[in-house]
């Protein structure tokens, strides 16, 4: 993961685990200052869902929507959360991105790309429509699929 640099100071990040430990060390900070202030809307806003998408750091993941979910009660304990930063629509899309992040790690379906569009089985196709796309299909690879389905229900008569 590339490393995130905070606008005008000199902190950084790279994983999610220590964005969680640098909003908890700087949120806590008790400062009456627009600079700090701008420094952490701008550290608030470096996470974004196209760097939770990214992650794989599961344990970050569970911190960062633990921080997430204090602050949109307003029980957290820092001085300046997120919730002063981002808007509770930001907050909620921040946190769904969270929980199905964490839940394709733990499954491993990040290793699996899904395949765009339906399944395609022949088994579950009526005769009519077979029948149909034997004759219509482009691709002789599926015709041939269709062919064998065919053939599997003719012998099954």
């Amino acid at each position: 993961m590339a490393i995130i640099t905070i606008p005008g100071s000199n902190h950084c990040w790279s994983t999610i685990s220590e964005w969680v430990a640098l909003c908890s060390a700087r949120g806590q900070i008790v400062r009456a200052c627009s600079g700090h202030y701008a420094q952490m809307d701008a550290l608030y806003r470096s996470l974004t869902i196209e760097r939770v998408r990214a992650s794989h750091d599961n344990t970050g993941l569970a911190a960062a929507r633990e921080l997430l979910d204090n602050t949109r009660y307003r029980n957290s304990a820092l001085f300046r959360g997120p919730e002063r930063s981002l808007t509770r629509a930001e907050i909620g899309a921040l946190l769904v991105e969270l929980h199905n992040r964490q839940s394709a790690l733990v499954s491993g379906r990040w290793l699996l790309p899904r395949v765009k569009g339906p399944a395609f089985d022949p088994a579950l196709l009526p005769d009519a429509a077979l029948d149909r796309l034997i004759q219509t299909h482009p691709d002789l690879g599926v015709v041939e699929r269709l062919r064998v389905e065919r053939r599997t229900r003719q012998l099954a008569e």
